[in-house]
């Protein structure tokens, strides 16, 4: 929805989007992990 309210209605049938799935642990945000506990 960001994209489309961005650039318009006319990207909407282009536009794909991939969820992939990340293990707690493995990323992070400006090279500093978050400190979330996930139970």
């Amino acid at each position: 929805e960001a994209m489309i309210e961005v650039y318009g209605e006319g990207v909407r049938d282009k536009t794909w989007v991939v969820i992939e799935g990340v293990k707690p642990g493995d990323w992070a945000i400006g090279n500093k992990s978050p400190s979330i506990k996930i139970e």
